[in-house]
């Protein structure tokens, strides 16, 4: 293919899609001007409009790429990178039925897939709030750079984010983590481990899952006994071994059942079928993994050590270090060795962290209603 091709068909559809990289919080109120964020104004669908609009993603954690360089895709062939996608996260104040009517009939969130928009009606990013959840957490943690539309109500929930800040931090923080490095693990499984070292990823897999999901299952099997996984000899031709199982058990819960063997089959479906199409996945995505894990795990143990939540990353530090990451400069097994080192950390800041075990729910219940009694002054306003 034709380098100069590649140059103009690439930078046509920069120019045709007004894609660009972005420098700041004026350019990205500029950009909701377009027609194609038209909803966020919808009376419709906000009749308060919103109360919060942040970046989330790559220009929330200032790890997004300031200048586009060509790569080879998964074809090999040439192409300039595409610039980083933006996200835009926020919330909208309540609908009056939402405060005041059944609970069941509630609105929850709005999502734009067009333009990777998605606004939670207040209620639903409240709850969301108890789960220690880190996208939901890192709104919270954005600097005023990075927040294009904001609110009395937004600026009295940031305020008393410590609210909800709890050690339920080490297992959502360190969950998502550990999410990012199955993703890189997986796909270096399929790539370069033989058939047989394949399948033993996969079980590994497999049986993390499984006691993922009997944790919170009132009924137990036992792994091994009643309920075994295992590898052995293969009769299919392309297989030299596979998983197995084995199980001797009675009057088991269906439901329970059924998430146990869906636990299961997400595991395999992850790693994809071994004999089939086996595409590399691309350095740059497993780089982009690798980036977001050891980010995690440092905003875990920030939020641990009582230094709230820290969103931007270069206000935190360690921009430059998750940049040289993100872009190659540090191999992926030198970024295993910082998981290691930010595992011991984060386990340290649990054991000693002032944060409280749940949520103060007279605290939370206290701001929630007062935030709603904002919202339905508003209403009483308008009418």
């Amino acid at each position: 293919m034709n380098k100069n091709k590649i140059i103009s068909d690439t930078t046509n559809k920069l120019l045709n899609n007004n894609l660009k990289t972005f420098s700041g919080v004026d350019d990205f109120r500029n950009l909701l001007k377009n027609p194609e964020y038209a909803f966020i104004k919808d009376p419709k669908k906000f009749p308060l409009g919103l109360m919060f609009l942040g970046l989330g993603g790559s220009y929330a954690y200032d790890t997004y790429k300031r200048e586009l360089q060509y790569i080879k895709n998964d074809d090999g062939e040439l192409v300039l990178e595409e610039p980083s996608d933006v996200d835009i996260r926020g919330f909208c104040f309540n609908t009056k039925a939402n405060i005041l009517f059944l609970k069941d009939f509630e609105q929850e969130q709005y999502n734009d897939d067009a333009t990777d928009t998605v606004i939670f009606y207040f209620n639903k990013y409240a709850k969301l709030l108890y789960t220690c959840n880190p996208n939901i957490l890192e709104l919270m943690g954005l600097p005023d750079s990075k927040i294009i539309i904001d609110s009395p109500e937004a600026k009295l929930l940031r305020e008393n984010i410590d609210i909800f800040l709890t050690r339920k931090a080490f297992y959502t923080f360190g969950r998502y983590a550990k999410d990012q490095l199955q993703r890189i693990q997986n796909a270096m499984a399929r790539d370069r481990l033989p058939q047989t070292e394949k399948e033993k990823h996969i079980l590994k897999s497999v049986k993390r899952n499984m006691e993922d999901v009997m944790s919170n299952c009132e009924a137990t099997l036992k792994i091994d006994e009643e309920l075994k996984v295992y590898i052995d000899s293969s009769l299919k031709d392309e297989f030299d071994s596979e998983i197995f199982i084995d199980a001797n058990f009675k009057h088991f819960p269906l439901r329970d059942f059924s998430s146990i063997l869906n636990s299961m089959l997400q595991a395999v479906k992850i790693h994809g079928k071994i004999t089939g199409r086996n595409k590399k996945k691309s350095i740059q995505k497993l780089e982009k993994h690798a980036m977001h894990l050891v980010r995690l795990m440092k905003m875990g143990i920030e939020v641990l050590s009582g230094k709230g939540i820290i969103t931007s990353r270069e206000v935190a530090g360690d921009m430059d270090l998750l940049l040289d990451i993100r872009n190659g400069k540090i191999p992926l097994n030198d970024v295993f060795e910082i998981y290691s080192e930010l595992s011991t950390e984060l386990q340290y800041a649990f054991k000693n962290s002032t944060c409280p075990n749940e949520v103060d729910s007279k605290r939370a219940t206290d701001l929630i209603m007062t935030i709603n009694e904002m919202t339905l002054d508003r209403y009483n306003k308008q009418s």
